[in-house]
Formats: structure tokens, C-alpha cells, sequence
């Protein structure tokens, strides 16, 4: 790794441990339901069998976190937008469950090596537990930062556009914000980046080591079994690897690769045997939820077809924008609406800039299998996202989900490269270094801008 990627490392450790220690307890989504599945798996040695996944008061019984939800108060926050803590008035509020039962319909990886920190550390008290999480959360947030330089090498080898594009994907506020807290989609960030990492070496080597095809198969099995959203990187990372062991067979490529899918595929055997299905559907949704989205209608099945069009462009596509850009807190913390403004038109010009350079790119014979297989990443995460939706809206005219942002992290990456390579085409080459700093720049300025808002929101 070059010196400025280095320092860069440094500079987002830093600003992980920082995130993680401004974040009040249980104010990333979900944070309180993620730490009761790790609890569960630790205490009962376990993942959810049928009865348990039936049993919403048992999924959610966890007498320890919901004191400590009672004491951080962060009940209140979620239903007080404007309320701040106020350390010398507290008072006890009631808190029958605290709406856990929904993640138990997740895979168990993440939990699972979370459960194993739990175990060792649950002696020191439930809010140490939590904030160890919170700190592997931040080591496997360094793992994706080293994939993606590496990832960046093939891409481009100008440095300073590789700088941008590292810089742009893990310092974006919203990303560090989600990987501080208690959350299995760090885990899914960087099973994705790694995969990404592993297709295009794949693509851009003549020959792979052994260990290439073992961690290649390794983190598709840790993001396989991290949450349903990776599904989307299967295929491709099988058609590119068994592509190369099916050219040049050899045995141990092979077994490698191939034998760690079936941790996967007897968990998912498992499910279909227990529940019918890949994936359990915990009953009951218990607690504290947020339903007053729902558009109380039987179902959306007899609109018109740009009905369906319009509810899967707008407004769903400004919601996922501002969740993407940032929206803190459980969601209830945005940021000014001239820092959309200004994000909005500065990533309409890189995507437009982009496409026109691919299109001419395109004619003029330059294919880049690289871009091609970013922004094929790119496409197929959006049509499985906007499958989501249309399901979800066509059976139950429901318009919320799913538009956070965050959904969008597994393939912020070619994001990133995407709004990089489509800013720097604009300006002359002697001008790219020019752009390039300022988009680093910029984010740190971004970052900062966050961190004082989230300052602002709870403790000012």
C-alpha cells in the first residue's frame, strides 16, 4: 500500500473510533435488535430453531437491554425528534419489548461472531458488550477500506483518481454512521467489497494463487449467510471463478472454492425443512414501531401500470437519496436541504458525464470489462431493490422499504467510481490531480459537517 493510502487507513481508524464513541447507545437502527440476536446465539448456543422463530416474546425477552434502553432513554429520542438528552432528569419509561423479533429473520454470521465477543466480554456489563461490537464493526470497516485500494488498482493507475475514489467510498458519512453501530450490515459492506475485489482480479489476472479462490469463497460465504441483499453477488462471483477452474481444471481450485458453499446451502436447506422458506419469517413485530407509513388499503393489485412506475421513481428515489446522502439517527436527523441540493446536482453531472464517456468509449472500441462489471453490480442491485419495492407496494401499497440508502452500501464502491470517473472526464488532464484533491477534500469536509451535526443533535 502507497504512503497516502497509508495515512489514509490511519485517518479513517481515527475517524471510526470517533464515530463509534459520539454515537449514543442505541441510536443506529436497529441497534438494540441486532445486540438481542447476538444475545440470543451466545446464551443459548444456538440459532433460532422453529419454535423460537414463532415466539416473538422470546425472541424479544432481554430484561438487560431494555434497562439499558430505559437508562440511555433512546425510547424517547425515537418517538421526540427535537428531544436531547437530559442526563439529570431521567426518568424510568416503560418498555414492554423493544421490536427485536423482525432481524431474527437474518442469516447468523454476523451474530455469530458477535456472539463469540459476547461471551467473552458480558462479565463487564451489557454497554461494554455493545461498544465491542461497535470496535469489529470498525475492524471489518478497515477490511473493506484494504480491499477497496486494492480494488482501485485495477481501475485506474492514477494515483490520485485511486485516492478519490478509496476516499469517497468508506468516508462517506452515512456508510461510517451505519458501520459504528451493532449491525450485521458491516459485515455485508465487507463481504461485498472483498467480492468485488476477487471478481476483478479475476478478470484482470492471468493466473490466481490457491488462497485467491479460498478467500474468494470465504467471504461469498460470509455474505451469503450476512443478510439476503448479497445474493445478488453470487452469480457473478460463480460464473467468473468457475470459469477459470473449468479452463485450466485442477482439483485443489476446485475443492477450495466449492466446499465452503455448502455452509450456505445446508443453512438454507435447513430453513426451507423448518419454515418453507430460505429465509425464517419471525412472528409478530412487536414494540415500538413505526407503522404510520402504511397506506391502510387491502392491497395496490388493480392500478394502473404508471401507478407503479411513479411509486417506484417518486418519491422513492428522493427518500433513498436523502438516506443515502445522510439521515441519522433512527433516521430522523437530516441534513440541511442545501447539502442535498448541492450532492443531487454534483451527482447528476458525474452520472451524466459518466455514461457519455462509456457510450463514446463504447464506440470507439474502448471496452473496460471493469466498468462493464461495475456497472453491471450497479444495475443489478437496482432492479433487485426496485423488485422489492414493487412486491412490497403491490401487495400492500406500502411505500417505505425499502428506500434507505444504506441498502445501497454493498456497491458503494463502483459508486464511488462512477462518480469519480465521471467528474474527472470533464476537465482536461492536467486538471484531473486538481479534481481530485478536491473531491478528498470535500469529503473530509462532508465527514466533519456530519460529525458536528450529530454533536448538535445529542449532546449540545
Amino acid at each position: 500500500m502507497e504512503k497516502p493510502f497509508k495515512n489514509l487507513l490511519v485517518l479513517f481508524i481515527v475517524l471510526g473510533f470517533l464515530w463509534v464513541t459520539i454515537i449514543p447507545p442505541f441510536q443506529v437502527p436497529d441497534e438494540q435488535a441486532h445486540l438481542r440476536y447476538v444475545q440470543f446465539i451466545a446464551e443459548n448456543l444456538r440459532i433460532p430453531n422453529r419454535s423460537d422463530i414463532y415466539d416473538s416474546n422470546f425472541l424479544e425477552d432481554s430484561p438487560s437491554i431494555e434497562k439499558e434502553i430505559e437508562v440511555n432513554q433512546s425510547n424517547r429520542v425515537f418517538h421526540n425528534w427535537n428531544y436531547h438528552f437530559d442526563f439529570e432528569k431521567q426518568s424510568s419509561t416503560d418498555v414492554d419489548s423493544f421490536n427485536a423479533a423482525h432481524v431474527f429473520n437474518h442469516p447468523p454470521a454476523y451474530y455469530i461472531i458477535g456472539a463469540i465477543f459476547y461471551a467473552m466480554f458480558s462479565g463487564f456489563g451489557m454497554m461494554t458488550v455493545l461498544f465491542i461490537l461497535r470496535i469489529v464493526g470498525v475492524a471489518l470497516s478497515v477490511a473493506s477500506f484494504i480491499y477497496s485500494e486494492r480494488a482501485s488498482r485495477f481501475l485506474t493507475k492514477n494515483k490520485y483518481v485511486r485516492l478519490a475514489i478509496v476516499t469517497v467510498a468508506n468516508f462517506w458519512p452515512m456508510y461510517m454512521f451505519i458501520s459504528s453501530g451493532v449491525n450485521n450490515d458491516v459485515l455485508l459492506f465487507t463481504s461485498s467489497m472483498a467480492s468485488i475485489y476477487y471478481v476483478l482480479k479475476a478478470f484482470n489476472r492471468k493466473e490466481l494463487v490457491l488462497i485467491d479462490y479460498v478467500a474468494a469463497s470465504l467471504w461469498c460465504v460470509l455474505g451469503i449467510l450476512s443478510k439476503a441483499q448479497f445474493l445478488i453477488f453470487v452469480p457473478i462471483i460463480c460464473f467468473v471463478f468457475g470459469i477459470r477452474i473449468i479452463k485450466k481444471f485442477r482439483w485443489k481450485e476446485f475443492v477450495v472454492f466449492a466446499v465452503p458453499m455448502v455452509i450456505p446451502l445446508a443453512y438454507f436447506i435447513r430453513n426451507v425443512i423448518l419454515f418453507k422458506s430460505l429465509y425464517p419469517n419471525p412472528a409478530g413485530n412487536t414494540g415500538i414501531v413505526r407503522d404510520n407509513f402504511v397506506e391502510y388499503v387491502d392491497n395496490c393489485r388493480n392500478l394502473p401500470f404508471f401507478r407503479y412506475v411513479e411509486a417506484a421513481v417518486f418519491p422513492r428515489y428522493k427518500i433513498v437519496f436523502q438516506n443515502f446522502v445522510g439521515n441519522f439517527g433512527w433516521l430522523d436527523t437530516l441534513l440541511p436541504k442545501y447539502v442535498y441540493a448541492i450532492a443531487a446536482v454534483v451527482c447528476i453531472i458525474a452520472v451524466l458525464r459518466f455514461i457519455y464517456k462509456t457510450v463514446r468509449d463504447f464506440r470507439s472500441r474502448k471496452k473496460d470489462k471493469n466498468v462493464i462489471i461495475l456497472v453491471s453490480l450497479v444495475v443489478a442491485f437496482e432492479a433487485f431493490l426496485s423488485y422489492m419495492f414493487l412486491r412490497v407496494f403491490y401487495t400492500t401499497c406500502y411505500t417505505s422499504f425499502p428506500t434507505q440508502g444504506r441498502y445501497y452500501f454493498p456497491i458503494l464502491f463502483p459508486i464511488a467510481a462512477i462518480l469519480v470517473v465521471g467528474l474527472t472526464s470533464i476537465v482536461p488532464t492536467k486538471f484531473v490531480k486538481a479534481i481530485c484533491r478536491i473531491l478528498v477534500c470535500g469529503m473530509f469536509l462532508f465527514n466533519f459537517f456530519c460529525v458536528v451535526l450529530i454533536l448538535t443533535r445529542y449532546y449540545l
